[in-house]
């Protein structure tokens, strides 16, 4: 497996705070600090390669910093929150992107939002402490949870959708019953939970920390499998399968890739000058005569977006 940078690109002003992507368009949406949302062709080519991205349009987006954006393939919509404290739905016509509407039912920042694709609900979290789930056909609010005194920092989700897992500011990470509409444990982590990802094939809870803590959890058992400390602040993760093998991606100011079984570390490239706050794995595959490719693309608060080529996966 290798690593290798192909593109940098900065034409934001401040930090990125999230990336998003179109795979029909070959789209990639930056989400900033400096308030934009930055539309970016990535040129794919016909034996699936990433060409030299083009910057196509920036967007004032919000009032203040963008915590969010979320691309739902199912509306060929985007979705952003916002420090503002609202949610944004954006559609994008001739390359740019237009607000059809905006939900505002945060008292506080909005910080994440999360898909459930079979219910079709999206849900926001804030610094309000809330955790609203709402109808994405009508756009109105089907129900929330305010019982707990700590914002959401990440989210995942059980295949089926009947379990949430929600990671607190105050290091807890909490399983929710989705049907039953109740708590059914919790677990701690060693610091903020700035990442969570559940893999249903090995009923495995993946999960990063603001302390440099790595954790995966053993659901069915409640029992600790994966317990690594590192020597710098985690923000984001992401995960992929090869050869019936799953990898995660972290990212803190370095790139890290590890291998779940066995537990190992792949490699560590130094990527960024400052945290990386959003990692998007992406995999080429829009001319099926040609062999898929695969990309790493990772924003940081040093302003920059990069793409990387993951090979021999």
């Amino acid at each position: 497996m290798e690593l290798s940078q192909l593109y940098q690109l900065q034409e934001h002003t401040l930090g990125i705070s999230s990336l998003a992507y179109d795979e029909e368009k070959g789209i990639l949406y930056s989400g900033s600090l400096d308030k934009t949302i930055k539309i970016w062709d990535l040129h794919i080519n016909k034996d699936n390669t990433i060409g030299t991205p083009k910057l196509l349009n920036s967007i004032n987006a919000h009032k203040k910093w963008i915590t969010d954006i979320l691309f739902i393939k199912k509306y060929s919509t985007l979705f952003s929150s916002s420090l503002d404290k609202t949610i944004k739905i954006w559609k994008n016509k001739a390359n740019t992107l237009y607000c059809d509407l905006y939900l505002e039912s945060h008292l506080d920042y909005v910080q994440k939002l999360f898909y459930l694709e079979k219910s079709n609900q999206l849900i926001s979290t804030g610094f309000d402490c809330q955790i609203i789930f709402w109808d994405l056909k009508n756009f109105h609010i089907l129900s929330n949870i305010d019982e707990y005194n700590s914002p959401i920092l990440s989210i995942s989700c059980t295949e089926n959708e009947l379990t949430l897992f929600l990671g607190t500011f105050n290091s807890k990470i909490i399983l929710w019953d989705l049907k039953m509409n109740e708590e059914k444990m919790f677990l701690r982590g060693g610091g903020p939970i700035m990442d969570l990802k559940f893999i249903s094939s090995q009923n495995l809870l993946v999960g990063i920390d603001n302390y440099g803590g790595l954790f995966g959890w053993d659901i069915n058992n409640v029992k600790l499998l994966i317990s690594k400390q590192l020597k710098e602040p985690l923000n984001s993760l992401e995960i992929f399968q090869s050869d019936g093998k799953f990898f995660l991606i972290l990212g803190g100011t370095n790139l890290y890739i590890y291998s779940i079984s066995p537990f190992q570390e792949i490699f560590k490239i130094p990527a960024h000058e400052d945290k990386i706050e959003s990692i998007k794995l992406i995999k080429i595959d829009q001319y099926k005569t040609q062999t898929p490719k695969y990309y790493i693309i990772s924003g940081s608060i040093d302003k920059t977006i990069k793409i990387w080529q993951l090979k021999n996966v």
